[in-house]
């Protein structure tokens, strides 16, 4: 992580999830609730991480993880054979989650 990026504490884990068993709404635009980040660890194969706002992509591939922000639009777009799991996070202490809000980008 970044000098940036909040202490985070998983709260809540899913998954293994793969072509066939990833939720329907991880392929549609969300957002995380304010205050949660999202950990995406790719166990194998790829899969695309899309940001709504702006349509930048990233392909993550076996051994990746991204951090998802709060708030931020985005969807995953999957063209193969995958496995993933899920972590939802919260900052530890109070006032740097707002603070990494706002640095956005650098994130993933």
């Amino acid at each position: 992580m970044s000098d940036d990026t909040p202490a985070l504490t998983t709260y809540r884990e899913l998954g293994p999830f793969d072509n066939h068993s990833l939720p329907k709404g991880l392929l549609a635009e969300h957002r995380l609730k304010p205050g949660s980040w999202g950990r995406l660890s790719i166990l194998s194969g790829t899969i695309a991480l899309v940001w709504d706002d702006t349509g930048e992509r990233a392909k993550l591939s076996a051994g990746t993880t991204a951090l998802v922000p709060p708030i931020r639009p985005h969807h995953l777009e999957a063209d193969g054979p995958f496995c993933l799991t899920l972590e939802f996070q919260r900052g530890r202490g109070r006032g740097r989650g707002r603070r990494a809000c706002l640095t956005l980008n650098r994130y993933w």
